[in-house]
């Protein structure tokens, strides 16, 4: 957890989640629903997902949450990377 952390780190961590989120929310909508299929509903999923457990993270001021998103974002975009070629 993150208690030994000061009033003024509070607030940039809180800062950086919400950009986080808003950078997930992006990626939310940017999904074709129509035509993406099985893997547009997949990513749906997992997005909403890692906005639940950022928002958590925030709430809980758990670095370790934190880390566990930042994990599976790499994950993905791994991921993509293979696919993109």
């Amino acid at each position: 957890a993150l208690e030994n952390m000061n009033v003024k780190t509070y607030d940039i961590v809180n800062n950086n989640i919400i950009k986080a989120q808003d950078i997930i929310t992006e990626l939310l909508l940017s999904l074709n629903m129509n035509e993406g299929g099985e893997i547009a509903k997949n990513l749906f999923n997992l997005y909403l997902y890692f906005k639940k457990r950022l928002l958590e993270a925030n709430i809980q001021k758990s670095s370790e949450i934190i880390e566990d998103v930042i994990g599976h974002l790499a994950a993905l975009r791994e991921s993509w990377e293979k696919i993109s070629g």
